[in-house]
């Protein structure tokens, strides 16, 4: 699961996000630890 940073100029200054990118490939673990990972570190 590819997880990059987008930073400015794409959004406003000083402000970042974080854009999820899934794909056919992962499987319902991968995402049940994503999901997990988000819950600890959010």
């Amino acid at each position: 699961i590819l997880i990059p940073a987008i930073r400015p100029p794409t959004v406003p200054l000083n402000s970042a996000r974080l854009r999820i990118t899934f794909s056919a490939a992962h499987s319902e673990a991968d995402v049940c630890r994503l999901l997990e990972t988000l819950e600890k570190t959010l």
